[in-house]
């Protein structure tokens, strides 16, 4: 197995297990946002992890546009990789799918959440703990790159 499949199969079993515990906390952000052009970014939070872990980002993405966009990918100086999932069940199982866009058709409200569509960060160069902020640029096909700030929440 590629290390790449192996950090994506374990990464998977971590989100997984603690769905549940998220869910049942509420595992809400405070106000952290963005806005560029037509797109706006609203709810962005992050999951506690340890260096050299791998964790997951969500929010609220909102085309106020009479355009579609794209979410094509993003970037973190703390992770040795970024990519946006798709979690999906097939029965009892659950695993992740890696995608290579997520459309945000015009007028539309997009939520990448626990479940769902998310950006994950693999490799953590440190330690993400409760109330720290994370920095990514989020890369869209039309409104370009924007930056945003994740709070780290507890589950």
């Amino acid at each position: 197995m590629s290390r790449r499949k192996g950090l994506a199969f374990i990464s998977c079993l971590v989100i997984a297990a603690t769905l549940p515990a998220c869910n049942a906390a509420g595992g809400q952000p405070t106000e952290a946002s963005a806005a560029a052009g037509d797109l706006r970014l609203t709810g962005v939070w992050a999951r506690p992890a340890g260096a050299g872990e791998t964790t997951a980002v969500y929010l609220t993405i909102t085309n106020e546009g009479a355009q579609g966009d794209a979410l094509l990918g993003a970037s973190c100086p703390i992770a040795a990789m970024c990519e946006l999932h798709e979690t999906r069940a097939e029965g009892d199982v659950v695993h992740m799918e890696h995608q290579d866009r997520l459309e945000l058709p015009a007028g539309a409200e997009v939520s990448l959440e626990p479940g769902g569509a998310h950006i994950m960060l693999m490799d953590l160069q440190s330690e993400l703990a409760p109330g720290d902020l994370v920095s990514l640029v989020l890369r869209f096909e039309v409104a370009g790159e924007i930056p945003v700030e994740a709070e780290v929440v507890a589950p």
